[in-house]
């Protein structure tokens, strides 16, 4: 068994400039260790990482000199999936995310592999041994080195076989000092695992399901707001039928602030009877009205002026959309089991940012923003 302990660097926070190794035996012997240098083919960000008291080991001319990915693909590939071996990094999900935007910028296949992350096992081991630390810090690798009195084995820092090399002393004295073997230890610190998989960086965690999510009383708030956006991304149903193929159905929000377990429910169904979520007023093919004190809320109302303007859509009230998704009536969606989505999966779809003007990043896709994200995925 082999460990490869390995660092990427990139010269503006995305484009990988250096990938620097470790390659090392059971007892931690190094038996390669290189830096490999990169030309990111992208701009030299000097100022921010100034300010922040940060620079690279290399000059941009440097950069400029070094082969691109494309011609660094099959070395670094071959390494990161040499059979009998464990690869460790230091908040590696962050250099698995850089081979993978490097792949997908080339359109290369990104290779598959798994890793180990010692910036989740310091946390464990942290708290096991009693080391002061914030627990809801990720803590970098100078301070880890330092909390583990280890002395600096190198100067140059931001140096990718530097950091590789200095992952690896810290890994090992964690490793001697719990007295267990390197697959028991790993095991022992719990979620500190994940990979590269079909293109996803999967960090593993331990599950966790809406359904065990406190909603409070049901309303929209910041909270549930957050939950619903995760459920949305994870949420994968196979159509049972195509009842709704297609329709864009959008639900009053005086009905979503204030029934959000009922929402999920809602939506679930949706989905199930290919129909497809939307948020706007302007989307609907059919609106589900809820009225409170006799107001309409303002997506019903832009919906009865689409409407107005020759749109056609169907307004129909609660009781006659949950029919149409398989209820018998209020109290049997009431009663009806919250769907079984694990918040802490990988995302299956990827749903545009938001922002404080339109709710959505592009305002000219405003219309068909969520729609298109469903639409996309049921394609699939």
């Amino acid at each position: 068994m082999n460990y490869l302990f390995f660092d990427i660097e990139c010269c503006d926070g995305t484009h990988m400039c250096s990938f620097g190794y470790a390659l090392c035996d059971e007892k931690f012997n190094i038996i390669k260790s290189d830096d490999i240098l990169i030309n990111p083919e992208a701009e030299y960000f000097r100022g921010m990482r100034k300010h922040a008291g940060f620079s690279l080991a290399y000059t941009e001319a440097q950069m400029k000199k070094a082969p691109a990915f494309p011609q660094r693909y099959e070395f670094i590939k071959n390494l990161l999936t040499a059979p009998d071996q464990i690869n460790i990094g230091h908040a590696v999900y962050n250099d698995a995310g850089f081979i993978k935007t490097a792949c997908d910028r080339y359109a290369l296949a990104c290779p598959e592999f798994e890793f180990c992350d010692t910036q989740s096992m310091f946390k464990a081991f942290a708290k096991e041994n009693a080391i002061e630390q914030n627990p809801n810090e990720d803590v970098g690798l100078d301070t880890m080195t330092t909390l583990l009195d280890l002395q600096v084995y190198s100067e140059d820092i931001h140096r990718s076989d530097a950091d590789a090399v200095e992952t690896m002393h810290a890994f090992s004295e964690m490793v001697k000092r719990s007295g267990k073997s390197v697959t028991d230890f790993i095991k022992s610190c719990g979620y500190c695992t994940g990979g590269l998989r079909k293109g996803v960086v999967t960090v593993d965690k331990p599950a966790r399901m809406i359904a065990d999510e406190n909603f409070g009383h049901g309303e929209m708030s910041g909270k549930n707001r957050g939950l619903l956006k995760r459920f949305l991304e994870r949420i994968s149903v196979i159509p049972v039928d195509n009842a709704l193929k297609g329709k864009k159905v959008v639900i009053s929000y005086l009905y979503e602030n204030g029934h959000f377990p009922n929402l999920l429910k809602l939506i679930e169904r949706i989905l199930s009877h290919g129909g497809i979520y939307c948020k706007e007023g302007k989307d609907a093919d059919i609106f589900m009205t809820y009225y409170k004190k006799r107001k309409e809320c303002l997506r019903e109302k832009e919906a009865r002026e689409y409407a107005e303007k020759g749109k056609k859509i169907q307004f129909v009230t609660l009781e006659e959309l949950i029919k149409k998704l398989g209820f018998e009536s209020v109290e049997q969606l009431e009663s009806a089991p919250i769907p079984a989505v694990n918040l802490n999966a990988p995302a299956v779809r990827r749903l545009p940012k938001e922002n404080k003007t339109t709710g959505y990043r592009d305002k000219k896709d405003s219309v068909n923003a969520f729609a298109n994200a469903y639409a996309k995925a049921l394609k699939k």
